[in-house]
């Protein structure tokens, strides 16, 4: 394949230079966004990727993508952006970008990335389907940031202790993880559901969300006793990731909405549900509660009450909880907190 990259630095040119030749591909470059479409209109027919910096010297790599959308159609262009560039694969995304690179990256991912996207073209399909993809860039790792960042501030307010030391660092190590396991999962996203079903402890993995919050409901002040389940065995056949995504989400959203109350619970239980072969699991928190002119809209994608909010979060929860052909519901009214209910139908025996 011939490739065009675009980068105003000329030692990570030579970088990728020398690596996409000892993969068999050619190479062109440029400078600049200016100088990659004078490339472009010289050689168009010959370049078949665009790999550009999203910082560039004058415009930056999102007009480029612009320019390149209005001027070459469908070209594939794969973007390079530096961790926390959250705005940036959002735009990107809503622009026709065909693919992504964090910085650093290796050789490897790199051309993982180039074979992902050409088989995407290949297959005349969306390389990434932005109403899934793009809540779980920007959610799914800020989850166990949060934990990360809740860990770090009570170890540096405890710097003599080593057992809470250890623990905490634990606690960091295992957030860490997360984040790895979202970065490798985050592929099988675009899949089929059924390729990778499996039965799922749904007490265990509730439990597992809730704890990694611990520290956060230190720091935050909220009284949280554990996850009550009624007797019985609660396994549901679905994808443990997407499911964990679900909790996480919610449990965090409780533990958010109860900043500045007075009273801070969470509660979370697991039971059966009203029908035979469901299992209803409820999130409670004694938070500033949902007016009831928001209720009906909370699950919309982009919609939000918060400051810093993106609107991506419950959406995401209500598609993954449809997706196992399960439901989630609210019951909320201002000042008295918010209950969420998610109900998923129980995996046959055996």
């Amino acid at each position: 394949m011939n490739v065009l990259i675009v980068d105003d630095e000329k030692v990570q040119i030579e970088t990728l230079r020398r690596g996409l030749r000892s993969k068999g591909h050619s190479v062109f470059s440029a400078l600049s966004a200016e100088e990659a479409m004078v490339r472009l209109e010289e050689k168009s027919s010959e370049i078949d990727f665009v790999i550009t910096d999203y910082l560039l010297d004058g415009d930056d790599g999102l007009s480029l993508l612009r320019k390149i959308r209005e001027k070459y159609g469908k070209l594939p262009v794969i973007m390079m952006t530096a961790y926390g560039e959250k705005k940036v694969l959002i735009d990107a995304l809503r622009n026709g970008c065909n693919g992504f690179l964090e910085k650093p990256f290796t050789l490897d991912d790199l051309s993982a990335e180039l074979a992902r996207v050409q088989m995407s073209v290949i297959q005349n399909t969306p390389s990434y389907r932005i109403e899934e993809i793009l809540p779980y860039l920007v959610h799914q790792v800020n989850n166990p940031l949060n934990a990360i960042m809740a860990s770090a501030y009570l170890a540096m307010n405890k710097p003599y202790e080593k057992d809470a030391l250890k623990v905490y660092m634990e606690h960091i190590i295992s957030a860490i993880n997360s984040i790895k396991d979202i970065n490798k999962k985050i592929g099988l996203l675009s899949r089929p559901a059924e390729e990778y079903l499996e039965k799922v402890d749904l007490y265990a993995l509730v439990e597992s969300c809730a704890r990694m919050f611990d520290e956060l409901l230190v720091l935050k002040g909220v009284s949280f006793e554990g996850v009550e389940a009624a007797e019985g065995e609660y396994f549901v056949k679905g994808n443990a990731f997407e499911l964990e995504q679900v909790f996480k989400n919610l449990i965090l959203n409780a533990i958010d909405s109860m900043d500045g109350c007075v009273k801070k619970v969470l509660g979370i239980s697991l039971g059966p549900g009203d029908e035979a072969g469901l299992a209803k699991a409820v999130i409670r928190d004694t938070g500033s509660g949902i007016g009831q002119e928001n209720l009906d809209k909370i699950f919309n994608q982009y919609f939000t009450t918060k400051e810093q909010g993106t609107g991506l979060g419950l959406h995401v929860v209500k598609s993954i909880v449809e997706k196992h052909r399960g439901r989630v519901s609210v019951e909320s009214a201002l000042n008295r907190g918010t209950d969420f209910s998610v109900v998923l139908p129980l995996a046959e025996p055996g």
